[in-house]
């Protein structure tokens, strides 16, 4: 959908939200773990939507209730301003990783 593996700059996050929210409904976030030490954050969480909308042609929405879960590292400035965050999450479908 992005045609990229990075997300740089607003327009980016802001269009990578957008377009990611268009997607779920009913969507419960749930951080099980936050961890900060000096400039950075780690969070443990878990995601639960509704499909509604799919990014791709190919794929359509199924209206199930979909679950995955993810570690996301952030790093500030010393102004508070996030300078990089890396994420790591399963699909949702976890065992679709291992096909």
């Amino acid at each position: 959908m992005f045609n990229t593996t990075a997300i740089r700059g607003r327009d980016s996050v802001r269009h990578f939200a957008s377009g990611f929210c268009s997607r779920w409904s009913d969507t419960k976030i749930k951080l099980h773990e936050v961890i900060a030490e000096s400039n950075k954050v780690v969070l443990v969480w878990n995601f639960q939507g509704r499909n509604i909308s799919s990014p791709r042609p190919d794929i359509q929405p199924n209206g199930n209730v979909e679950n995955w879960s993810g570690i996301t590292l952030i790093r500030f400035n010393k102004d508070g301003k996030i300078v990089a965050e890396i994420g790591e999450e399963s699909e949702p479908r976890p065992l679709k990783r291992l096909q």
